[in-house]
């Protein structure tokens, strides 16, 4: 069984509507081909180029080379008469036997040598292949004023290809390859008819699972306490080349395999592969170890039993948790990702400083998520990590991120696999589109600053951290944290906890709790505050979710608050 996107290529190239293909992404992963799994290169030889009398591979970093020794003579043949009615009869001679000379190699690494030379051989030769591995090293994602003359004649050579019709009307193809599509310039990307872009994805669960079973089989390699269904699930993200190296390690060893080991060697190879562009959490609690907020509860609990029930038509697209700091909207995602039974991956900044390289995190991130499902994903601090449709001065960067994120987060075929949860502070600064039903925005949930039972907040803390409380009436420690956040609170635990340590004590006492309660001096702007939950309570899609006072203020009234405190913080410089 090929993967399908072999199938559309094929149907293209025998439609005659291309004849010039861009292979991207997954380019260094196996893929499989008659029960067996192959690198890229050896792929590409036995599913597309059968009754091929040349397939050619070129890269500058290799020059020309060849899956055998009789397509190499050929092409030498094709070179000595080449050579020959060019007038270099000193190469041609070099390559009478049958083989390419060292010498001659090397000078054909340079493409400004060797793509006329292809192209000539793809105009006046049928059946032939020509792979080009690496193509953003020969035609690099830059503007015009800064490539050199011969990057501009690569360039211009390279997009004739898709346009020539002596190539095309003959049985000739050729495979561009790149890694990132973004490092390959702009103009081979668009603006040909005749080419065809195709991604080859990261391996899904069912790719993955496949894989697992046949190497497992081969190898002998026993799994611990993990089905290999499990195990499938446990490597989302990993591509097969990966689970090939884990598999052949615990052969190596002997040991089997166990879901602590895949875990650790997981998030290893995610710092090495993506950085903090990616980061995947476990969760080790649930929803009942969130404080109050019980209609917040109920409404992520019944969207938990939607996911669980496998009918993706009822689940939302995505979910948005506003509200101002400190108010625990990671800490909610979490417990809810638990009691759904999915991973949880958040996306980190993708932004970098060099010219190209945040659409290319972009790429690589979304492309990766897709193969993760199901999946929840996290945008924390949306409205400061990705852009928004009509930013300016950084160069279109902003935009071209938003549009990118965009176009993902609305994706209907992912709805039941892929969730997406955002989180903010300042909804005003998130793009109306992605807040929208249907992308990101079916479900907006308000969190407000003030805890609503401070006291199941500090003993939930108290439990996740291992600290013992003494049992006391907590009600005059009440009177000190009214109004205080979450995260404030756990702060007062932590301070709880010192005393306690100077004390030489293993619990927290009310004095010590008392103490802190006291002298903890919180640091925020009850203005900034108020603005951020109004702006919370505008955003909200369910009148059930606010709370006092703001369930009883119109749209009107809310909007009109939002304003005058907006007009505050301006006055204040603060916005």
């Amino acid at each position: 069984m090929v993967p399908s996107w072999v199938n559309a290529i094929r149907r293209r190239y025998e439609g005659g509507v291309a004849s010039v293909f861009c292979l991207h992404t997954n380019t260094r992963d196996l893929l499989p081909f008659s029960g067996r799994y192959l690198p890229l290169r050896d792929f590409i030889v036995k599913a597309f180029t059968g009754g091929k009398k040349i397939v050619l591979f070129y890269s500058l970093r290799s020059g020309v080379f060849f899956p055998d020794a009789a397509m190499e003579r050929e092409f030498c043949r094709f070179l000595d008469i080449h050579f020959t009615l060019t007038g270099h009869r000193d190469w041609a001679v070099a390559v009478r036997e049958g083989k390419i000379p060292e010498t001659l190699q090397e000078i054909l690494k340079n493409p400004s040598i060797a793509l006329p030379i292809l192209q000539r051989l793809l105009e006046t030769q049928d059946k032939v292949a020509v792979i080009l591995e690496e193509v953003e090293t020969i035609a690099p994602n830059q503007e015009l004023a800064f490539l050199s003359l011969d990057d501009r004649r690569n360039l211009s050579l390279l997009r004739s290809w898709a346009e020539n019709p002596y190539i095309r009307n003959r049985d000739n193809f050729v495979f561009w390859i790149t890694e990132t599509l973004t490092d390959l310039n702009a103009r081979l990307r668009s603006g040909t008819p005749h080419l065809d872009i195709t991604e080859v994805p990261y391996p899904r669960y069912e790719d993955r699972l496949e894989f697992l079973k046949s190497e497992l089989a081969e190898t002998k390699v026993e799994l611990e306490e993990l089905t290999v269904e499990g195990l499938a699930q446990l490597t989302a993200g990993l591509t097969l080349s990966y689970l090939k190296a884990l598999i052949a390690e615990a052969k190596k060893t002997g040991q089997p395999l166990t879901a602590d080991a895949i875990r650790k060697r997981k998030e290893e190879i995610f710092k090495e592969e993506y950085g903090g562009l990616i980061q995947v959490h476990e969760p080790t609690y649930g929803m009942d170890m969130v404080a109050g907020l019980e209609p917040v509860k109920r409404l992520l609990s019944l969207i938990a039993r939607i996911i669980k029930s496998n009918n993706p038509q009822d689940a939302p697209m995505g979910i948005g948790l506003v509200g101002p700091p400190g108010t625990g909207k990671t800490y909610i995602v979490k417990a809810f990702a638990k009691d759904a039974g999915l991973p949880l991956v958040e996306v980190g900044n993708v932004r970098e400083m060099w010219v190209g390289a945040s659409e290319r995190n972009a790429d690589k991130v979304i492309s990766l998520l897709r193969s993760m499902v199901p999946v929840i994903v996290l945008y924390d601090e949306i409205d400061q990590n990705y852009g928004r449709r009509g930013e300016l001065g950084d160069s279109g960067v902003s935009q071209r991120l938003w549009a990118k994120f965009a176009t993902f987060m609305s994706d209907t075929s992912l709805r039941g696999l892929m969730l997406t949860v955002w989180a903010t502070n300042r909804p005003d600064l998130v793009d109306e589109a992605i807040k929208r039903p249907d992308r990101a925005g079916d479900v907006k949930i308000p969190l407000f600053y003030a805890a609503e039972d401070p006291e199941q907040v500090l003993r939930i803390c108290a439990a996740r951290r291992n600290f013992t409380l003494a049992a006391f009436d907590f009600s005059p420690i009440l009177e000190k944290v009214r109004g205080f956040s979450p995260a404030e609170l756990n702060a007062v635990l932590t301070q709880a906890r010192w005393f306690a340590l100077e004390d030489n004590s293993p619990v927290i006492t009310f004095d010590h709790l008392f103490k802190a309660a006291t002298t903890y001096t919180p640091s925020r702007n009850e203005l900034m505050i108020s603005y951020m939950e109004v702006l919370a309570a505008l955003e909200a899609t369910d009148h059930r979710l606010l709370a006092e006072p703001y369930k009883n203020w119109s749209r009107e009234e809310l909007m009109q608050k939002a304003r005058e405190l907006r007009s505050q913080l301006m006055f204040q410089g603060l916005l």
